[in-house]
């Protein structure tokens, strides 16, 4: 879903939660350094799991500034535009 300010929301959409980093088999392990750390203004990198949408991150609230474009679901893990790197505050579902 597009979030403006990098939280979401649960599966049943009435509790507020945060996204934090996970690992997948391409990506990082539990006992990897960010494991379970919040993702906002934190993430250099990620992957689009979703396999009918794309995505734009962006470097600032509510869908401005700089930003980065994931295609949909490609089992790849892309980076984030250097002005994007670390900045990443919300993003737009296409």
């Amino acid at each position: 879903m597009s979030v403006p300010n990098s939280w979401g929301y649960s599966p049943n959409q009435s509790t507020v939660v945060r996204y934090t980093f996970d690992y997948h088999a391409n990506a990082c392990y539990n006992d990897d350094a960010g494991y379970k750390q919040g993702i906002y203004r934190n993430a250099a990198s990620g992957s689009n799991d979703d396999p009918s949408h794309s995505y734009n991150v962006y470097s600032s609230t509510n869908y401005s500034g700089y930003t980065t474009y994931f295609p949909r679901k490609d089992g790849i893990a892309h980076n984030l535009a250097s002005n994007v790197k670390n900045k990443n505050e919300s993003q737009r579902r296409n």
